[in-house]
């Protein structure tokens, strides 16, 4: 709490005045381009690892960047997705894994809890079925990886993004962050595997955009 504190003076103090007329402009309405599901974990920040600004990316985190079977557990996630496809009319979903993910290591490894938190990680035991993806990682981060691919495949089944692929061309992604080298990846269906997004693959990917 006292590094939250101290950042909030450090904010008014270092970024407050070149950030005043961004705000402003986005005070009434926001246009993000950007749907973001990522896990709730400290480590993973991804206004840091993009670098964008405010306005830029609506975000949806909780445990384990799980996305319920549509229609099996009505709540934010839902909500979130409809809202950020169908009003903000987004043209990117993402979902973001990351390496050393405590969730899924919950999942894979059987692991007992009670309550709210046993019931969500319940939503997330079909990635125990799926065929991780190629690579050099250990049990647990391919597992990670096979985590982010489900959740793509499950909000494919949500009518706001099947309506909105059919009609304006939705696109939905696959990232996964590696904590411990800052990198991050993406899904790469043609080659079965995550492949770092570096200065060699971000030229190819704008060239499509």
């Amino acid at each position: 709490m006292k590094k939250l504190l101290n950042g909030i003076l450090d904010f008014r103090k270092t970024k407050r005045k070149e950030y005043a007329q961004l705000f402003s402009d986005l005070s009434a309405f926001q246009s993000p381009d950007t749907l973001l599901v990522a896990c709730s974990d400290s480590r993973v920040v991804p206004n840091l690892f993009a670098s964008t600004d405010p306005g830029d990316m609506f975000v949806l985190r909780n445990v384990g960047n799980i996305v319920p079977e549509y229609g099996t557990f009505r709540g934010s996630v839902g909500a979130a997705v409809e809202f950020a496809v169908n009003q903000l009319q987004v043209k990117d979903v993402i979902v973001c894994g990351h390496s050393n993910c405590g969730a899924v290591a919950a999942i894979m490894d059987d692991m007992k809890f009670e309550g709210d938190l046993a019931a969500w990680l319940g939503i997330g035991a079909e990635m125990k079925q799926i065929k991780p993806p190629k690579g050099e990682w250990s049990r647990l981060d391919l597992a990670s990886q096979a985590n982010a691919i489900l959740q793509i495949r499950r909000l494919s089944s949500y009518p706001a993004i099947a309506n909105a692929i059919k009609e304006r061309g939705l696109r939905l992604h696959a990232w996964w962050f590696n904590i411990t080298e800052a990198e991050v990846l993406r899904y790469d269906d043609d080659k079965g595997q995550f492949i770092v997004l570096d200065e060699e693959e971000i030229p190819k990917l704008l060239a499509k955009l």
